[in-house]
């Protein structure tokens, strides 16, 4: 039997011609463009999704504050995380 649950988040969208994916919350989004270590505990996804909108709109603001933005059109997306496992 399969089981599904599935809930919403928040994430960056670089929007890149390269193929760059979605942005979360340990990309680097600080004055000094330090990455953050991910906790263990998260280590399991490809992106640590933002809870709230806001919180990924605040970060997108420092982001663009930066001498050099990295994705210039990159803009807030509202994503579903679908989980499915076999029981």
């Amino acid at each position: 039997m399969k089981k599904t649950r599935g809930h919403h988040a928040w994430a960056i969208d670089t929007r890149s011609d390269e193929g760059h994916d979605l942005l979360g919350m340990y990309w680097g989004f600080n004055e000094d463009s330090r990455f953050e270590v991910v906790p263990i505990h998260m280590q399991g996804t490809r992106t640590a999704l933002f809870r709230a909108r806001q919180q990924a709109r605040d970060a997108l603001a420092i982001e663009n504050k930066k001498r050099y933005v990295s994705f210039p059109n990159a803009c807030v997306v509202k994503v579903k995380i679908t989980l499915e496992w076999d029981r």
